[in-house]
Formats: C-alpha cells, structure tokens, sequence
C-alpha cells in the first residue's frame, strides 16, 4: 500500500499540483512508518482500514477507487 501511495505522490508532482503532493507524500510516510499523524485529544489508538478497487479501463490506463475508514480502539 505504501508504494501505491508513493505513486501517487510522483503523480501528483508531476501534475505540479503542489497542495495534493503535499498530502499524498505526508499519507505514503504514516502508511510507511505505521504511525498516524491525527490530532487526536483521546488517548485512543487510531487504525485505518485500506480497500482497493482497480478497473482495467484500457491496456495502460486503469480507474482506482480507494476507501479509507476510520476505526479507533
């Protein structure tokens, strides 16, 4: 999961969409490091489930759709 948010960083970058870059990259380093960057007051544990879906919609393009849910314990 983390490279795929890797690849949309270099996406976004390459777009030169600097605000969209800026999220995506801070994404790709919590999923890498495992450590969430929420401002949480709770002295809950946050955690997050990733779906995936992935549409062929030609030989070199494909459509994805990414839910992220919350879920704290």
């Amino acid at each position: 999961m983390a490279s795929l948010a890797r690849a949309m960083f270099q996406g976004s970058l390459s777009k030169r969409n600097a605000g969209m870059a800026a999220n995506c990259l801070q994404v790709a380093k919590m999923i890498e490091k495992g450590v969430w960057n929420v401002c949480n007051e709770t002295v809950e544990t946050p955690q997050i489930k990733i779906e995936a879906h992935l549409r062929p919609l030609s030989r070199t393009v494909f459509q994805m759709t990414i839910f992220l849910t919350p879920a704290f314990m």
